[in-house]
């Protein structure tokens, strides 16, 4: 009787397991949705807007339609956003800002390791420009100034003599995937 009831068990986790696995399989030669490449959002702005910022020598371009800071406080093409940008003298950087692009005195490996107030999410080597470069996304713990939960997508490129460029963007929501592209396309175009 033991017998019969194990062969039965067996019998229907071995069916089970049949029906699982044929029900996540792909069909055909169709790659799951997961790893089907995105097709470009018809509503992306082209990047036809070029910035030159003099003082840390590069160019950028950004989307049409955006609006970039003229260097009167801080260097220019420093900032962008689809409103027009304004940094008060001697202010912090506001988190309103679309896009944050600078030069930073610090290693570009070093810039998402032991983030002051800030969870590593994912940290990604990468070369842009032919430049060693690193991508990480960041989570903000509440600690500092940035609410707890706001994420920060930050690209760090290797410009030698321990400096970075670094760009980031950091909001909440919808908002914050469409901008994370918008800034991977901005970071592409950097020379």
């Amino acid at each position: 009787m033991r017998s019969e009831n194990r062969s039965v068990k067996k019998a229907f986790l071995l069916i089970v397991l049949i029906v699982l696995t044929s029900c996540s399989a792909p069909t055909g030669d169709t790659p799951p949705a997961a790893q089907k490449p995105k097709p470009p959002a018809a509503s992306e702005p082209a990047l036809s807007q070029r910035c030159t910022n003099e003082r840390h020598g590069f160019t950028v371009s950004y989307p049409a339609g955006w609006h970039t800071n003229g260097g009167e406080v801080i260097p220019a093409c420093s900032v962008f956003d689809p409103e027009p940008v304004e940094v008060p003298p001697q202010s912090e950087m506001p988190f309103d800002i679309a896009v944050v692009i600078g030069v930073q005195d610090v290693a570009f490996d070093r810039t998402a390791s032991d983030p002051q107030f800030e969870r590593v999410l994912s940290s990604e080597r990468l070369t842009i420009g032919g430049r060693p470069a690193l991508r990480s996304e960041v989570e903000a713990t509440g600690e500092g100034l940035a609410d707890r939960g706001m994420r920060t997508l930050r690209y760090a490129i290797d410009l030698g003599n321990g400096r970075s460029l670094v760009a980031s963007t950091n909001r909440t929501g919808e908002q914050y995937e469409a901008e994370k592209e918008i800034l991977r396309r901005m970071v592409e175009t950097i020379r």
